[in-house]
């Protein structure tokens, strides 16, 4: 290696040249990976903290639903007031089912497919929701393809 990037004679140069750019691809792919992770934990930190709220706003409403037997439409009245929560705290766009988060270079969609769904254990309300963002992978300006990311997020309450 050492003898490559010192050869004065000039046929190294394309050696290096193909040693410089390799480095650099590498340090690209771990840049990305590194600016992926981050924009998985944010999003996973602030539906976290979404939840939180939520259920200690709604903690007695879904437990007397629960004890009376109203999981169905429990399910869907909570799941869209969760959303509804997500979209208006984490400013968040919506279209149709999905929310969007439109930063200045790229898109990121949060997909809502599941439900939540609540559990009551000896005295512990358990709510749980699970979702997938998907990140676009650029390119010199163009989608690679897109990362996508699925998420649970779980709260605990316990009921006094």
């Amino acid at each position: 290696m050492k003898n490559i990037l010192k050869d004065k004679s000039g046929d190294s140069s394309v050696k290096t040249a193909v040693l410089v750019l390799a480095v650099a691809m590498i340090f690209s792919a771990v840049f990305t990976y590194v600016s992926l992770m981050i924009t998985v934990t944010k999003t996973r930190e602030d539906t976290q903290r979404v939840m939180d709220s939520f259920i200690i706003e709604n903690a007695e409403m879904i437990f007397n639903s629960v004890k009376n037997g109203n999981h169905s439409t429990l399910s869907n009245t909570y799941t869209t007031r969760f959303r509804e929560l997500v979209r208006t705290e984490l400013g968040l766009t919506q279209s149709g089912t999905n929310l969007y988060s439109e930063g200045a270079n790229s898109n990121v969609m949060f997909r809502y497919n599941n439900p939540i769904t609540t559990t009551i254990r000896n005295g512990v309300l358990e709510l749980q929701t699970s979702y997938e963002i998907v990140i676009p992978v650029t390119f010199a300006g163009k989608t690679v393809t897109n990362v996508r990311v699925p998420i649970t997020v779980r709260s605990l309450y316990v009921l006094k």
